[in-house]
């Protein structure tokens, strides 16, 4: 993800890329993912566990699956006064943010600064972050799901392996292709010499 960030980064000539999850029941941000340009400070290590309700006016663009396109950060409404607090320190001056969206909800964003100086982008850049966003999210969700399967198969197996009762399973011609380790102590066989 962090060379796909710096990919697009780059195609848009932007200085900063990045990706920030919601986590905790969408009670925090955390900055997961991040590339940089030469000579632009990272800032992933600082920007971890922000509670997202000291944000509104950005938070409420990004629930209702908005983008946030700013050629310049003094763009920002009155009322969103703390996000220009905290964009102003990391040197920013213009930003492209696109929801990441899942299902029908949003798990996060993913943003384009420039601090070396103000940009525009066109609509079709936009476009073109807002499909990446899609692959991206995507792509986390596969490997979240992958994770959880895992994990579901290993407890799976711990159950199995550990249970003192016969667990087997057959081909359709009535071969064995599965005996757990109950199969050894009870009958003396061992598996590997049972299976088929």
């Amino acid at each position: 993800i962090d060379d796909a960030l710096g990919l697009l980064g780059n195609f848009i000539s932007a200085d900063r890329s990045y990706v920030f999850l919601f986590c905790d029941d969408d009670k925090f941000m955390t900055n997961s993912h991040e590339w940089v340009n030469e000579g632009v400070t990272s800032e992933k290590e600082f920007l971890k566990y922000i509670p997202t309700d000291i944000f509104p006016w950005w938070m409420s663009k990004i629930n209702k699956q908005e983008s946030i396109y700013l050629s310049s950060i003094n763009d920002l409404p009155i009322e969103a006064i703390a996000e220009k607090e905290i964009l102003e320190p990391q040197g920013i001056k213009s930003l492209v943010v696109v929801p990441m969206i899942y299902g029908n909800g949003v798990i996060g964003y993913i943003g384009f600064d420039s601090v070396k100086e103000f940009k525009s982008w066109t609509e079709d850049s936009i476009k073109l972050l807002t499909m990446a966003a899609s692959v991206i999210t995507n792509a986390l969700k596969r490997k979240e799901n992958e994770e959880a399967l895992s994990k579901s198969e290993a407890q799976y197996r711990t159950v199995v392996n550990t249970i003192k009762e016969v667990i087997f399973h057959t081909d359709r011609e009535g071969n064995w292709i599965f005996l757990n380790p109950a199969w050894t102590d009870i009958t003396g066989y061992s598996v590997e010499e049972s299976i088929g």
